[in-house]
């Protein structure tokens, strides 16, 4: 029985040996492994599908942090919390933007202290 894939028989006979008190080394000699793969066998086997799903989503989970802190990535989001937004700004921001790229462009000091873009002062619309 040695290296044979762990068939529903032989996990079986596993688990009844287990129950009538063979102890695990004893079983481990038997199918030729080593009793902590016994003891691991016996636990996944009496355990529920239901916690053997959330212990395998776990070992996923630590498997991915892992491979992120080893790649340097630790502040990084992970890819599956990513979310893309698609995002069009509304017609009038489009009209004005085309608007405005058409007016003569103001020099760096009305840039920087904020002057009206020609055509939006107050003194101009007076006239």
């Amino acid at each position: 029985m040695k290296n044979l894939p762990w068939s529903p028989e032989k996990i079986k006979l596993l688990l009844k040996m287990a129950d009538d008190g063979v102890g695990n080394a004893q079983i481990a000699e038997m199918f030729g492994v080593t009793r902590k793969t016994i003891e691991n066998k016996i636990y996944m086997a009496r355990m529920s599908p239901e916690d053997r799903l959330k212990r395998t989503h776990r070992a996923i989970k630590r498997r991915k942090e892992r491979e992120r802190a080893e790649s340097g990535y630790q502040d990084m989001p992970p890819s599956d919390k990513r979310v893309i937004v698609d995002f069009r700004p509304p017609a009038e921001l489009i009209a004005d933007r085309d608007y405005r790229s058409g007016l003569p462009p103001r020099d760096l000091s009305a840039a920087f202290f904020g002057d009206p873009l020609p055509g939006y002062s107050a003194l101009e619309r007076r006239a």
